[in-house]
């Protein structure tokens, strides 16, 4: 409960005019926060920017997640275009990708042809932490 008042009052100070500066390991908190971020690795500055910026000036591809209500055959990923990083559990799916356009519209097709509903399908850019850890050099 604090948390989320300090956040509230952050949030009316920034509309108030006001700049604040705020130091946190928590980047989702940054990232929902802060209108400029700097990362800072080993005492120095490796980037600044809105968090939006950070995320598109990223080398990081878009993650592609789909759910669906059966089972997904792994076989339905063979060959789809800028694939990389695929994770696959029973009903549901999570991949990078190099071009979300083609893999999206050949994920989708396939899922049709086997006659497999989709219920969720998600992209998105990588996010802050994510971010943080690619600038950093800390990939797990």
């Amino acid at each position: 409960r604090s948390r989320r008042e300090l956040h509230g009052e952050i949030a009316r100070m920034k509309h108030d005019g006001h700049t604040v500066l705020l130091t946190t390991h928590h980047l989702d908190e940054a990232e929902a926060l802060c209108d400029r971020v700097a990362i800072i690795s080993r005492g120095r500055i490796v980037a600044t920017g809105a968090p939006r910026e950070l995320t598109e000036r990223s080398s990081a591809h878009p993650i592609v997640s789909v759910w669906t209500a059966r089972p997904i055959p792994r076989g339905v990923f063979a060959d789809l275009p800028g694939v990389e990083q695929l994770g696959v559990s029973e009903s549901s799916a999570r991949f990078a990708t190099t071009n979300v356009h083609r893999a999206v519209a050949g994920l989708l097709a396939r899922l049709e042809a086997e006659g497999i509903d989709v219920t969720e399908l998600r992209v998105q850019k990588q996010n802050l932490e994510e971010i943080f850890l690619e600038l950093t050099n800390q990939n797990p």
